[in-house]
């Protein structure tokens, strides 16, 4: 099968920092950037071009806080709580093309109910680029909160400081990429009711000590 190789060019270029004057032209194979030229530079023989107009090039971008498996509507993360698993998973079908159509590139979700996101990156990661476009996610899993907490219903409910290690190294175990400890929300809505009895610094702190973390991110 022949490699997909375009040169996509723009008026305008942003490179994170500043503008590019100029423009850019980018350089991609099969899906990845393999180099960038400043202005409208010429594309190599057999290479497709793709001319933009008055658009601006911009590096991918990064959400730092989603919740997949919400709608984005009023009331998400209520219905989150309820939606049976395959309305989970067509909601958050739509949420990740959503962020695609927007321009990022890399989800970090904080917090999932049961695993499901967590199982969607495994999946995504063993199919590589053979799967359907999507952004790469970074997954927490349940978020660790109280019983009556911010966010139990989606599974991170632990009472007490033994409980807590427990979830952490079940976390560490299932290999999220980052853990998240619901000590206070400015929510307030049901039923998160993340006023309720939130975590003191003390059996916080102390719960991720033992526990061979996740890899940062």
């Amino acid at each position: 099968m022949q490699p997909t190789r375009q040169a996509i060019r723009a008026d305008r270029a942003f490179d994170g920092v500043r503008p590019l004057p100029g423009g850019l032209t980018v350089f991609v194979e099969d899906g990845r950037i393999t180099g960038t030229e400043p202005g409208r530079a010429p594309a190599p023989e057999g290479w497709q071009v793709r001319d933009f107009p008055g658009a601006t090039l911009l590096p991918d971008l990064v959400d730092m806080h989603c919740h997949l498996g919400a709608d984005s509507h009023d009331g998400a993360l209520e219905r989150m709580a309820t939606d049976e698993a395959a309305r989970l998973e067509e909601v958050i079908d739509d949420s990740l093309g959503r962020q695609l159509a927007a321009g990022v590139t890399t989800v970090r979700d904080l917090g999932d109910r049961d695993w499901t996101v967590v199982r969607r990156r495994d999946r995504a990661r063993s199919t590589g680029t053979a799967g359907p476009p999507s952004p790469t996610i970074v997954a927490a899993g349940p978020p660790i909160t109280t019983p009556d907490g911010h966010c139990a219903f989606m599974g991170g409910a632990a009472r007490g400081e033994r409980e807590l290690r427990a979830a952490v190294r079940e976390r560490a175990e299932r290999g999220v990429d980052v853990v998240k400890v619901a000590c206070r929300s400015p929510c307030t809505r049901t039923p998160s009711r993340p006023s309720n009895r939130p975590w003191t610094r003390a059996p916080t702190a102390s719960s991720t000590a033992p526990a061979s973390p996740p890899r940062a991110w």
